[in-house]
């Protein structure tokens, strides 16, 4: 579990630079179609979803810095920091017994079991990635019991009288689900939208995201990333829905957005929901959308892709990795022990 648990912090931190990339390069090309940006978020979860180191010699990932990752989550690096930090003492139900028995008769109570707190802190990220799961979960079990009163309106599309929005639901067999109170042409514009989320596949990209993001839930940038990656399937969708009307057309589609809006609780991996996210900003684009010129797409793939190239592989040094990362502590019992022990500086993985 140790061994799963410092393999998945060492790719969580190797792809920060890759995550952070994105997140300037996105900020760069705010004019490309938001399309283009789905690249971009592929690129991070491919990264991620590899959890090995990848060479190459366009690698703009500083070598110190991926030495340093390499060197603090190896074995030697984690048993250097056990060492440092305390040792965290449990009974086992054997122990209750037998420290029971010695206080019934005034012996010695003592605790015979201790754990390395590297081996908590894989525990925790387990428990951090079971809640995330059973959150998701949870989630799509009280809207698939809301829903299954539904009726069903025409193909994919079912219409109920106990949602608030329009929604697209399910993996395998994706349905649309419409409010009953909602009629032409809110119902059109909401139909297009959700329409443009399954052609595609965001109801398959959101809930592995959202999978991605309960196995990295320690790395910061991750909640970045996939808050903008479901902003941005969002703004795909309304411009793919509401490009093609005029002037007028995208007003009524804005407005829409407004009547339907309404409160997003935490991150999910459910539903695809219209009107439901960032509503300010995706009026804003509606209203302000401009047919985007085709050589700005052509660039803007251009550097998401060597964005990508630079940023998900990592730098390999003549010889090969040289992890010379230098772990310092003192351990004042153990140079009582042996006086051989001079210096408080431990090299692991010395350059070879």
């Amino acid at each position: 579990m140790i061994e799963l648990f410092l393999r998945i912090v060492r790719t969580g931190l190797t792809a920060g630079w890759l995550m952070a990339a994105a997140l300037l390069v996105r900020l760069l090309f705010r004019g490309a179609p938001k399309w283009t940006r789905g690249l971009l978020w592929a690129l991070v979860a491919a990264r991620l979803l590899v959890p090995a180191p990848l060479y190459s010699a366009v690698s703009l990932i500083p070598p110190q810095a991926e030495q340093n990752v390499q060197a603090y989550t190896s074995p030697e690096g984690v048993r250097a920091l056990d060492q440092v930090l305390p040792q965290i003492e449990f009974e086992t139900a054997r122990d209750r017994e037998s420290n029971a028995w010695e206080r019934e008769n005034g012996g010695h109570v003592f605790i015979s079991h201790t754990a390395p707190a590297s081996a908590y802190l894989a525990i925790a990220w387990m428990a951090g990635t079971a809640a995330m799961a059973l959150y998701a979960l949870i989630s799509w079990l009280r809207l698939r019991r809301r829903v299954r009163t539904a009726a069903r309106l025409e193909g994919r599309v079912w219409v109920s009288d106990r949602i608030g929005a329009p929604f697209l639901l399910g993996l395998i067999r994706p349905r649309i689900y419409v409010p009953a109170s909602l009629a032409p042409p809110a119902l059109d514009y909401a139909l297009a939208h959700e329409r443009a989320h399954l052609r595609r596949g965001d109801h398959v990209w959101k809930p592995l995201g959202y999978a991605l993001l309960a196995v990295y839930w320690f790395q910061p940038l991750a909640w970045a990333c996939y808050g903008l990656f479901c902003r941005d399937m969002e703004l795909a969708s309304d411009e793919a829905a509401a490009g093609g009307l005029d002037r007028e057309g995208r007003a009524a589609y804005a407005q829409t957005l407004l009547d339907w809006a309404g409160p997003v609780r935490g991150a999910g991996a459910c539903p695809l929901a219209f009107g439901r996210s960032d509503v300010k900003g995706r009026v804003k684009a509606v209203l302000g959308y401009k047919k985007p010129a085709r050589w700005l797409a052509g660039l803007a793939i251009a550097v998401f892709l060597a964005a990508g190239a630079a940023f998900m592989t990592s730098p390999r040094t003549e010889g090969g990795w040289q992890a010379f990362v230098v772990l310092s502590w003192t351990n004042d019992s153990a140079r009582q022990t042996d006086p051989a022990q001079t210096s408080p500086v431990t090299d692991m993985g010395a350059a070879r």
